[in-house]
C-alpha cells in the first residue's frame, strides 16, 4: 500500500516503477552564456541525461544589441557570435541542427527561449516596423518593463511590441520566427515574460502551430501578475507555466491556494529551486547543504515539471548574469550534487504522483518544525497521494508514527520516524480498495443557493478509509453560508455536510477500531480534512477511520447527529475561567447548545443569550437572561451587569463586531467560535483597535474541539444529560433545498434523513 520511497541520505531498498508519464518534463536549463555553442551545448547535455533530464532549454543564443543582454535580441534569424564562437552563419545552422538530432537520439526534447514581449532597443525592426511598437507619452518606442518585488523594472536596452494590430504583420512575423526553429528541430518554447503578452495572440499563435506541429511545447514565465493573467495563458493553450515554488517555504497558504486554482484549470506547472533569474539558491540559504539538497528533493517531487538551471549541480553561488555571466563562472567548481539531482530524478519517476499534478495539502498545520505536505492525485483512474516529510529545523527529530497513522496509510511502519537536520522523506499510497458500490448519490452545491443532485462515481478507497453509508446529517451554520455565498471551505460542489451519522459498509485493512455494520459518527479532526470523498450530503462518503466515532446500534439517528456541534460548545466553554457574567450572541445551534451547557455546568455564572429570534428563548432555561439583537443599544439592558467580563459570538456576523466592544468590561475578551467566510468581510466598521486598546480587551478563537471534548459532548446526548431532540427539524433528504432555504426565524437545527 504504501512505503518510505526517498530520502536526502538515503534511498536504499525502493522498489521504482518503470512507467514514466510522458508529461514528465525534467527539464535542464543550458544558461548560454556559460558555453561557447552547440559542441558545448552538447557535452553538457548528454551530462544531463545522465542525471535523469528528458529535456533541454537553451536561454537565446540570436544576435544581441549593444547592450550585450540574452534578451535584448536585434534579429531572431541571426546568432551571436559571443554565444555561438567562432562560426559562420551557414556553420552555425549545421551545429544547432546536429545538436537537436544527437540529443533526440539519446532522448532528449529541446525547447528554446522565444522572446516575444520585446526587442532590443536597436534593432533594425524599430525603424522597418515602427508601428510593431508601443509608444510612451512622447511618441517615443516605449521601453519595456516587468514588476519585480522592488517595484517596476524598466529595461532601458529593450522595445515592447504593441500586439493589439492582427494584422500589420507582427503576429505573422513572430510566428514566421516559431516555424523558422521548429523546422530546424527544436520541440517547444519557453516564452520569456509570457503574461506581458496578451491572450488573444498567444491564442492564435499556439493553435496555429500545433496545427502542423501537434506535440510542440508552450512554457511560460508569469511571475507578479494577477491570477487571471495566468488563467488567460492556459486558455490560450500554454502547456505549463512556470510556479512560484522557489519561494514557498512549505507552510503560507498562498502556494496551496495558487495549486489548487491550477488543478481546477487544468494548468500543469513547472517547479524549480532557482533559475537564472534568482540568486542562487547555495547563495539564498548562506551554504547550508543539507537545507540545499531538501530544497532540491522538494521541488523534484512537488508539480509535473522540474527545472535546474547550469551551475545548480555545482552549488553555483556566482549570479546569473544575462550580460556578464562567462564560461569560467562555472569552471573548477569544488561541489557536485550530480549523484543527489539523479536520486531526486529517481524518485520523482519512482510514482506517478510524484511526477504530476495533486492536490496540496498540511496535514498537520501547526507543526512548525516538520512540514507534513501530503500530495493526493486529481485523477480518478489511478488515485495515488504521497506523504512529503521535512525537518525545518537544524536538529534531529524522531516523530511517533501514530502521529502519522491518523491521517496516512503506512504499511507496516517503524515505531517512530528518525529525522536528521532539514531531512526529507517520501511515503507513497495506493487507492487500490474497489468500493463495494461504483456510483453513489450525491446532493451537490452546483450554483449559489442551488443543491443539485447528482450520480458521481466513488474512487477506490486507501486502507485507512471507510466506506460509510449516511444516514442522517445535519445542517450547519456554515454549510448555509456556503449555500448562501458560494463555497469558501468545500473543495468541491459534492464535499458539504459533516454532522452525519451512518453505516460501515466497507472498510480498509489497516482501519482495526471500526468494523463493518458500525454506527458512527464524523468528528473533525483539527489539522486535516478527515472527508476523502464526498460528504453528508449523499447517499456515501469514503472516510478516514480515525475521523470516525462508533456509537451504540441503538442510538437515536438524529439526536447523534448533534454530538459534532455540541462538542464545538463544550470546547469553547473549556475555555472560560472565573469571569462572572457571560453573553452569548446567535441564535442558532451553537448559541443554544452553548447556553444549555453553561447551565448544566456552570451554576455559578450569569448566562445573557442575545438573540435576532425571539423564538430562541423557548430553548434555553429560565435561569438564562434572553436580550434581543436590536437592544443592544439600550442602557437598560445594562443595568445587571453593566459590562459583559467575556463575550462568545457565535452567530458568524462580522457587523457585529464593534457592538460587542462596546458591551464589554475593561480587560474583557470577546470568544469566536462563528465561522465566517473571510472574502464577505466588510473592512469598515468590524473592528475598532484603538477601543480594544483603551479597554485592553482581549480577542480569542474557539476551534472545533479535542477528542476529550467531543467524548463529553457525545456522552451528554447518549446519556440524555443534555436533551437535543427539541432542537432539530427533520426533513427528507430529497428536500434538501427546502432545507436550505427554511428561514431561520423557523429552525433551530434541520437534520436531514
Amino acid at each position: 500500500m504504501s512505503r518510505v520511497i526517498g530520502t536526502i541520505l538515503d534511498t536504499r531498498n525502493v522498489n521504482y516503477q518503470k512507467n514514466i508519464s510522458r508529461d514528465n518534463l525534467k527539464i535542464y536549463n543550458i544558461f548560454t552564456r556559460f558555453f561557447t555553442g552547440p559542441k558545448q551545448w552538447l557535452e553538457v547535455a548528454k551530462k544531463a541525461q545522465k542525471m535523469g533530464f528528458n529535456t533541454i532549454y537553451l536561454n537565446p543564443f540570436q544576435k544581441m544589441g549593444a547592450s550585450q543582454s540574452l534578451y535584448s535580441i536585434v534579429d531572431y534569424f541571426d546568432f551571436d557570435h559571443s554565444i555561438i564562437v567562432g562560426l559562420s552563419h551557414e556553420k552555425s545552422i549545421i551545429e544547432i541542427k546536429k545538436f537537436i538530432k544527437e540529443c533526440k537520439e539519446i532522448g532528449l526534447s529541446i525547447v528554446m527561449d522565444f522572446v516575444s514581449n520585446h526587442t532590443g532597443i536597436d534593432s533594425e525592426l524599430t525603424k522597418l516596423h515602427s508601428d510593431w511598437y508601443e509608444k510612451d507619452e512622447h511618441g517615443n518606442i516605449a521601453k519595456a518593463w516587468c514588476m519585480s518585488d522592488s517595484g517596476k523594472c524598466v529595461w532601458e536596452d529593450c522595445a515592447k511590441l504593441d500586439y493589439s494590430n492582427p494584422n500589420n504583420g507582427l503576429w505573422d512575423y513572430m510566428e514566421s520566427v516559431c516555424r523558422y526553429y521548429l523546422d530546424m528541430g527544436f520541440s517547444g518554447f519557453r516564452c520569456d515574460v509570457a503574461a506581458y503578452v496578451p491572450k488573444n495572440f498567444w491564442k492564435h499563435l499556439i493553435s496555429s502551430l500545433k496545427k502542423d506541429y501537434p506535440s510542440v511545447i508552450f512554457m511560460g514565465e508569469a511571475f507578479m501578475v494577477p491570477q487571471e493573467t495566468i488563467d488567460g495563458l492556459a486558455e490560450a493553450g500554454f502547456d505549463f507555466i512556470f510556479n512560484s515554488a522557489k519561494w514557498w517555504n512549505g507552510v503560507d497558504a498562498w502556494f496551496y491556494e495558487q495549486n489548487s486554482h491550477y488543478n481546477q484549470i487544468e494548468l500543469n506547472t513547472i517547479s524549480f529551486p532557482d533559475n537564472h533569474d534568482t540568486k542562487p539558491l547555495m547563495t539564498d540559504i548562506n551554504g547550508n547543504i543539507p537545507l540545499f539538497k531538501q530544497r532540491l528533493f522538494f521541488t523534484a517531487v512537488l508539480t509535473s515539471a522540474f527545472e535546474i538551471t547550469s551551475g545548480f549541480e555545482y552549488g553555483i553561488q556566482t549570479d546569473y548574469h544575462v550580460i556578464n555571466s562567462r564560461p569560467e563562472d562555472i569552471q573548477n567548481m569544488a561541489l557536485d550534487f550530480t549523484s543527489d539531482i539523479s536520486k531526486a530524478l529517481k524518485l520523482r519517476d519512482s510514482y506517478e504522483i510524484l511526477h504530476t499534478s495533486g492536490e496540496l495539502t498540511n496535514i498537520f498545520p501547526n507543526s512548525h518544525e516538520v512540514l507534513f505536505l501530503q500530495k493526493e492525485s486529481i485523477d480518478p483512474i489511478n488515485p495515488q497521494k504521497a506523504l512529503i516529510v521535512l525537518n525545518l529545523t537544524k536538529k534531529e527529530i524522531d516523530i511517533d508514527v501514530q502521529t502519522i497513522l491518523s491521517a496516512f496509510p503506512i504499511d507496516n511502519p517503524d515505531e517512530s520516524i528518525h529525522l536528521a537536520p532539514y531531512d526529507f522523506k517520501v511515503y507513497v499510497a495506493n487507492a487500490d480498495l474497489a468500493p463495494k458500490f461504483l456510483e453513489n448519490i450525491s446532493y451537490c452545491l452546483t450554483s449559489k443557493q442551488t443543491m443539485t443532485k447528482k450520480r458521481l462515481p466513488i474512487k477506490p478507497l486507501y486502507a485507512n478509509e471507510a466506506l460509510v453509508e449516511i444516514k442522517a446529517c445535519g445542517i450547519c451554520g456554515s454549510d448555509r453560508r456556503e449555500f448562501l455565498n458560494g463555497r469558501f471551505f468545500w473543495k468541491t460542489p459534492e464535499s458539504g455536510g459533516h454532522e452525519l451519522v451512518g453505516k460501515v459498509i466497507q472498510i480498509g485493512k489497516l482501519c482495526k477500531k471500526i468494523s463493518e455494520g458500525d454506527i458512527v459518527c464524523y468528528r473533525i479532526p483539527r489539522q486535516y480534512t478527515g472527508i476523502a470523498q464526498f460528504g453528508g450530503f449523499s447517499k456515501y462518503a469514503v472516510i478516514r477511520e480515525s475521523c470516525l466515532y462508533k456509537l451504540p446500534l441503538n442510538v437515536n439517528i438524529g439526536c447523534a447527529t448533534m454530538i459534532e456541534p455540541l462538542a464545538c460548545a463544550v470546547h469553547t466553554a473549556s475555555m472560560l475561567k472565573s469571569e462572572k457574567n457571560i453573553a452569548i450572541i446567535g441564535s442558532g445551534t451553537i448559541a443554544i447548545l452553548l447556553a444549555r451547557y453553561l447551565n448544566l455546568t456552570n451554576s455559578d455564572k450569569n448566562i445573557y443569550l442575545i438573540y435576532k429570534h425571539e423564538s430562541v428563548c423557548k430553548f434555553v432555561n429560565e435561569k438564562i437572561c434572553c436580550i434581543p439583537l436590536q437592544h443592544l443599544n439600550k442602557s437598560s439592558m445594562f443595568s445587571t451587569p453593566k459590562k459583559f467580563d467575556t463575550i462568545i459570538e457565535c452567530s458568524g456576523d462580522a457587523s457585529i463586531f464593534k457592538k460587542l466592544l462596546s458591551m464589554l468590561a475593561v480587560n474583557g475578551r470577546i470568544i469566536v467560535t462563528g465561522i465566517y467566510n473571510d472574502s464577505l468581510l466588510k473592512n469598515d466598521n468590524t473592528l475598532s483597535l484603538s477601543t480594544m486598546m483603551f479597554s485592553e480587551t482581549a480577542i480569542q478563537g474557539s476551534f472545533l474541539y479535542n477528542e476529550e471534548d467531543f467524548h463529553k459532548a457525545a456522552n451528554l446526548i447518549l446519556s440524555k444529560q443534555l436533551m437535543v431532540s427539541d432542537l432539530i427539524k427533520l426533513m427528507p433528504f430529497e428536500k434538501i433545498q427546502d432545507a436550505f432555504e427554511l428561514p431561520s426565524s423557523q429552525r433551530i437545527k434541520v437534520t436531514l434523513l
